[in-house]
């Protein structure tokens, strides 16, 4: 069973231009984990993912990477919240004129 948490929003320092280097800017962080065995047969925060700690964490990493790229952000972030983490996509917005977002996914 997965749990899928999108559109985690963060202020963070990321991107390789000047500008870019010394004002935070909101990312997106979608994420999907894979749910201990029998977390649908315990209904209880102790039988499964406690998803507000997660998207704390997520943020956190953002946060203190100060990352240039957005691939080594996610590769941060899923590394961060191994072993559950299934999948992280990093979308930053307004990147450029004539381009709504961009976005990786990892892996």
């Amino acid at each position: 069973m997965l749990l899928k948490l999108d559109g985690i929003k963060v202020c963070c320092i990321l991107g390789d231009r000047p500008e870019e280097r010394t004002t935070p800017q909101e990312v997106r962080i979608d994420l999907v984990l894979e749910l201990p065995p029998g977390a649908a047969e315990i209904d209880r925060l102790e039988g499964t993912i406690d998803y507000v700690a997660v998207k704390d964490k997520a943020c956190a990493i953002a946060i203190d990477a100060k990352a240039q790229m957005m691939e080594h952000l996610a590769k941060l972030v899923f590394d961060g919240l191994k072993p559950a983490c299934r999948y992280v996509r990093i979308t930053k917005r307004g990147t450029m004129a004539g381009l709504e977002s961009a976005s990786v996914e990892y892996p």
